[in-house]
């Protein structure tokens, strides 16, 4: 989705290396080994776990989490523009990227307070196309993690975007729902019960 490179431009400064859209096919095939190797689950089931998941050619780095979908919903982009990449359909109308970037930083807070992240993606959302208002529903932090919710208003209509940020061993985890309007609330619960079990 496209407002997950909302964290891209955000936390650019941060991130130790960064993939373009843009890229030509050769280096996709050079960068891409995650998503190429992930395998997709075969049996539906109500929480997906992940299978513990490679973070570069030499291995050692492991990433694995757990969401409460039926993993049979899992898609992968053709062309990444993350270390890793996943969506989640929830309904017609909702669903949640999960991405994960290596970063310079411990912390989110070494790098921006929850409140000024908050604001930045209010702002860079008012400045995409189409977008005539963006407003802040609720923001939480603890002292791993931070959770932000706003609503976005446009042309294509209305839509309620969650997003739940931590940084775990140099890793910025980002899982984004997207519930479009009539989409029927299920974001919340569903990143309500999203966990990392480990950047290992």
């Amino acid at each position: 989705m496209l407002t997950s490179l909302l964290f891209i431009i955000l936390l650019l400064p941060i991130l130790k290396s960064y993939t373009s859209p843009l890229s030509t096919r050769r280096t996709f095939l050079k960068i891409s080994p995650i998503l190429l190797l992930t395998p997709l689950p075969s049996s539906a089931s109500s929480t997906y776990t992940s299978p513990p998941l490679p973070l570069n050619k030499k291995g050692g780095d492991t990433f694995t989490y757990t969401i409460p979908l039926n993993g049979d919903s899992i898609t992968s982009k053709p062309l990444p523009t993350h270390a890793y990449e996943a969506k989640f359909g929830i309904t017609k109308k909702s669903s949640i990227t999960i991405t994960l970037d290596a970063v310079r930083i411990k912390t989110l807070s070494e790098f921006l307070s929850i409140e000024d992240l908050s604001k930045k993606l209010l702002n860079v959302e008012l400045s995409r196309d189409g977008i005539t208002a963006a407003t802040l529903i609720s923001s939480e932090s603890d002292e791993t993690s931070y959770r932000i919710k706003y609503k976005s208003e446009g042309k294509r209509g209305i839509k309620i975007i969650d997003d739940y940020v931590t940084i775990i061993n140099g890793y910025l985890v980002v899982a984004q729902g997207e519930d479009k309007e009539g989409g029927g609330g299920e974001v919340g619960r569903v990143l309500d019960g999203f966990r990392v079990e480990g950047v290992l």
